[in-house]
């Protein structure tokens, strides 16, 4: 319509806005006529205080917003609170949004690795938690056809910062060789019994962009540690967890066997309780577990005084993970 006035064309102006998911929603009419009070009449000088004007929330009450009106418009997602356009964080414009999220999709999931190996250090693993009394003469072994579960470490940032125990590794050993530690005239042992084992340090070298090394599910540049194979030592330590708890008070003195002086028992089956803090990795310590088997072997001789108590927290000598001694009053 042709304004006289102005000598043009009267015209509406029409805004269409992108919602969050790149698509047009529908239009924005804008009245360019002055409305004081909101209630759509621009002859209305008082600003809402004219008592026969119609209640503002009336005119809108049953109308659904455009995004409403247009399901197509509406986002199909739920923004967490970590996301860069959730409420409250730094955001983009929608090009900006998609120009990064194009290339993030760029990037590959997997890229080709190689494993740098570092070093073959030797460490010191608690492998067995041994308790003696001192009227019997105890041992522990382990030796051929023994095994252990060892837990490795790993560092995902690459920045020595952030270790957590990672995975597991199997290492038996059928080298013919055995270890043991031996307590015998009397002398009492509260302690982890220990021996070595070689493990292997490196990280990941990446080639190329992508998130995880192929075919696993670790990111370039992580470093590791992981148990490799059993080297022979032998040794003990009182670290925290191995101290006295004896078999004379509750739960213990409800799964306990009496010794007599001249008895004896020998546990070489089941596996032992894990360990939680077995080996240092430098950065933390992570957990073991080993067998009771053919090489793997706890022994008492009953041989002094009114003989001994063998004893578990949940269970007996013959099934508890670990077996506690006390002397007999």
């Amino acid at each position: 319509m042709l304004d006289e006035a102005l000598g043009k064309y009267d015209t509406t102006t029409v805004i269409r806005k992108l919602n969050l998911l790149g698509q047009w929603g529908l239009p924005d009419l804008v009245n360019t006529d002055t409305d004081v009070d909101g209630t759509g009449d621009p002859a209305d000088p008082d600003g809402g205080d004219d008592p026969a004007d119609p209640d503002p929330a009336a005119l809108t009450a049953g109308k659904a917003s455009p995004l409403a009106e247009n399901p197509q418009a509406q986002p199909s997602f739920v923004l967490t609170e970590d996301s860069p356009d959730a409420a409250g964080t730094p955001t983009t414009s929608g090009a900006t949004s998609r120009s990064v999220a194009a290339a993030e999709a760029s990037i590959p999931t997997y890229l080709p690795c190689s494993f740098i190996v570092d070093a073959h250090p030797v460490r010191s693993v608690n492998v067995v938690e041994f308790h003696n009394a001192s009227n019997s003469n105890g041992k522990w072994t382990y030796g051929e056809s023994a095994d252990t579960d060892l837990e490795g470490g790993i560092d995902y940032a690459g920045d020595d910062k952030g270790w957590s125990a990672h995975g597991s590794g199997h290492i038996g050993n059928s080298k013919g060789a055995t270890v043991y530690r031996s307590y015998s005239g009397g002398s009492k042992a509260n302690n982890y019994g220990t021996s070595t084992f070689k493990y292997t340090d490196g990280h990941y070298q990446g080639y190329g962009q992508g998130k995880w090394c192929q075919d696993t599910t670790i990111s370039p540049g992580s470093y590791v540690k992981v148990p490799g194979s059993w080297y022979g030592g032998v040794g003990s330590n009182t670290a925290d967890g191995s101290e006295f708890i004896g078999c004379a008070k509750s739960p213990q003195s409800g799964h306990r066997n009496e010794y007599p002086k001249g008895s004896g028992f020998t546990r070489d089956k089941n596996s032992s309780a894990k360990i939680g803090a077995a080996v240092n990795l430098g950065p933390i310590k992570v957990g073991a577990r080993s067998g009771y088997s053919k090489n793997v072997v706890l022994h008492w001789d009953v041989v002094r005084g009114h003989g001994i108590w063998l004893c578990g927290t949940n269970y007996g000598p013959i099934d508890a993970g670990v077996i506690h001694a006390q002397n007999q009053p």
